[in-house]
């Protein structure tokens, strides 16, 4: 893309980031195009913070670093955005397209502001965008879970016009100002999205940093939830699945339900307007509704992850006639034994968890967990499968996740449906049998010939 394309700013808010900031400033300075300004308000940190920047800003004229005075009594989230209003005054008259926050702790790939610039250019409506990050943790990346629907403010970009249009960040007591401009920017009509092939890191995680342990941190952003006005419905929903998704499991998601009951007891007057509480509900409806799927043109425009479960032996032999879709898609292999292992690797992610059978519980809980920490990361956008179990498996927790099910049911069920077939069939996308007769039997299914 054209430098005088890439007119964009950035506003780092950066409160006691000493330990962390030079990393995050190294990965600016190594982007593939520069921006025009980078202004980094220091927020009144009591550390090194602002003497760092203004070393790097005597060396890089784009670089400017704004001191603000934090107000005593202000929260942590709020300072975090009064900082980011007070940034965006002093560069309101700069010509630029496009705005970036970004967090101080971190880490950018080189091609992140040049390659999400790309996306804003190709589409006039998408208004705020991001890619996603991944956890540092002693010395180890780590995935979260992240809203395709959504953008982590730590690294998220806006076309200027749709920052003005929303009116910018406003500040949240308990935090999620990045989820209301989300809210706000649909519902005024603009595209909201973030591209999971876009990763940055991200330094100091949750629970490193000013907000202490996670369990906190969870009881904290449920009663962000209450004040986001999350429909209740919806939360315990979103609860009972990052139960088991999202560190720590069950306790997690327990405590975030906690936090939204403290949320409501409290009786805190909302942050947000009365119109953004009812397209809130009226979105998160649509998404309980539509079991929170990912609409098809927003995904319709990179390739896809596809996960091929199957038990070995028949089931996987049917499956892998569709190994054609690798050349277009990337893959993941789950099976039940080890020894397809090395057909399988060359193909993509191989994972073997062994078999399981309702006669032994045991194993469908140990297999389930197993597969629960490749759906987590692997992140597949659809699982297609010929059955048995671990078909059954891997496709609900990719529903979970947001993703789709296509089912096969084996050629070798000639009368009726396997069960795992009848369990999947009503959270399956796409149900499809190998047999015209049981199409007729079962007015969800669809009938397109054989795989063998």
């Amino acid at each position: 893309m054209e430098q005088s394309k890439l007119q964009y700013a950035i506003i780092t808010p950066a409160y006691n980031e000493q330990q962390q900031i030079k990393k995050t400033i190294e990965s600016v300075l190594e982007q593939s195009s520069a921006p025009s300004i980078w202004l980094v308000v220091d927020d009144g940190s009591s550390d090194q913070t602002g003497s760092i920047v203004r070393e790097y800003s005597k060396r890089y004229s784009w670089i400017r670093c704004h001191t603000r005075t934090r107000v005593a009594g202000q929260s942590y989230y709020g300072s975090n955005v009064y900082a980011i209003q007070e940034g965006y005054e002093q560069i309101r008259t700069e010509p630029f397209k496009y705005l970036a926050i970004l967090d101080a702790d971190i880490s950018l790939p080189k091609m992140y502001y040049e390659d999400l610039l790309s996306k804003f250019e190709a589409d006039p409506k998408l208004g705020i965008a991001s890619g996603v990050y991944l956890d540092l943790v002693h010395g180890k990346l780590r995935k979260i879970l992240n809203d395709r629907r959504s953008t982590p403010k730590a690294l998220m970009v806006f076309r200027r016009a749709c920052f003005e249009d929303i009116g910018g960040l406003a500040p949240m007591k308990y935090g999620g100002e990045d989820t209301a401009a989300c809210f706000t920017a649909r519902m005024k009509g603009w595209k909201v999205w973030s591209f999971p092939d876009m990763t940055a890191i991200h330094n100091k995680p949750v629970g490193t940093g000013h907000g202490k342990s996670l369990v906190q941190i969870r009881f904290r952003q449920g009663i962000g939830e209450y004040f986001m006005a999350t429909d209740p419905l919806f939360l315990i929903l979103k609860s009972l699945r990052r139960c088991f998704l999202e560190r720590p499991y069950v306790i997690g998601g327990i405590v975030r339900m906690i936090g939204y009951l403290c949320g409501w007891l409290k009786r805190e007057p909302r942050q947000i307007s009365l119109q953004l509480i009812k397209y809130i509900r009226r979105e998160q409806m649509q998404r309980i509704y539509n079991r929170n799927q990912v609409s098809e043109v927003q995904i319709a425009n990179r390739p896809l992850k596809i996960c091929f479960a199957a038990s070995a032996g028949g089931h996987m032999l049917q499956l892998l006639k569709l190994d054609h879709l690798k050349n277009e898609h990337s893959s993941v292999y789950i099976s039940t034994s080890p020894i397809l292992s090395n057909k399988l690797s060359s193909k993509g992610a191989f994972y073997s968890v062994g078999e399981s059978n309702r006669q032994h519980w045991f194993s469908i809980l140990r297999v389930f967990f197993k597969c629960m920490r490749i759906m987590r990361r692997e992140r597949p956008d659809v699982v297609i499968s010929t059955g048995a179990s671990i078909g059954f498996i891997a496709g609900f927790l990719c529903k979970m996740q947001g993703g789709k099910i296509i089912w096969i049911d084996s050629i070798t069920n000639v009368q009726k449906l396997s069960l795992s077939g009848r369990l999947i069939r009503p959270f399956a996308d796409l149900f499809i049998v190998q047999w015209q007769h049981l199409k007729d039997r079962y007015s969800t299914a669809e009938y397109l010939g054989n795989l063998i």
